[in-house]
């Protein structure tokens, strides 16, 4: 925190509604922060949107649609750490452990990069033991 008050602006692609005790608490504490987004590409904010450009960092997955269709309204928890986010082996299993435990219908967005360095490896027996209820976005 403290090389943020040298900082004359933090920029968040976000608005302040959305982020606000984020935004307040860094504030409070002397950061000169700015909510400035969503940030969007502006020709997608016009009819004429060009084929082939869009404002995903990742290619869609529509296929999820169809398995979600197919579950009870508002039964699925989804979960998605974003294109930024690195995590370590044993917090993704932790992860894994807990939505093994509750027995709920879940999307998980598992990008190949997630982990820090290595490749991603779900604890042994998650898959089987998840796979009716279980949908999982690459």
């Amino acid at each position: 925190m403290e090389r943020t008050r040298e900082l004359k602006w933090v920029l968040f692609n976000s608005f302040y509604y959305l982020e606000a005790p984020v935004i307040d608490s860094l504030i409070a504490q002397g950061a000169s922060v700015y909510s400035i987004g969503p940030c969007i590409l502006s020709h997608h904010l016009n009819d004429g949107v060009q084929a082939g450009i869009t404002v995903n960092l990742w290619a869609e997955e529509v296929e999820c649609l169809e398995w979600l269709d197919k579950q009870s309204p508002k039964s699925v928890v989804y979960v998605s750490f974003g294109s930024l986010a690195i995590m370590k082996q044993r917090e993704l299993e932790e992860i894994a452990l807990g939505f093994e435990a509750t027995q709920k219908p879940f999307l998980w967005v598992l990008r190949g990069d997630l982990m820090d360095g290595s490749s991603a490896k779900l604890p042994p027996g998650f898959m089987e033991a998840t796979k009716d209820r279980a949908y999982f976005v690459p």
